[in-house]
């Protein structure tokens, strides 16, 4: 279990929902799964939404690539490990 020490830095909160998690499998990577998996969580869900992973993940190229922007950082703390996170969100108005 991790820390509760977390750091937001994000001021906006009409965001829309969040993309908690979201995996393919690598066989599929560049196929449009990610983009289609997305695309179908809006059109149930709404144009807004939110999402944060690790500063070092692959995937922040995908998110990047699907035009959400980044907004901010999310930190915490797991086993003693400070780890940073970065936040997109599909709308900055």
């Amino acid at each position: 279990m991790h820390s509760s020490e977390q750091v937001f830095t994000i001021q906006r909160q009409d965001l829309g929902f969040e993309v908690e998690k979201l995996y393919v499998l690598r066989r599929w990577h560049g196929k449009g799964v990610g983009s289609q998996l997305i695309t179908a969580a809006r059109a149930d869900l709404g144009e807004r939404y939110w999402l944060y992973t690790w500063i070092e993940n692959e995937s922040n190229q995908f998110y990047q690539k699907l035009g959400l922007v980044r907004c901010g950082q999310f930190d915490f703390s797991f086993n003693g490990k400070l780890i940073a996170n970065h936040v997109y969100t599909s709308c900055i108005e």
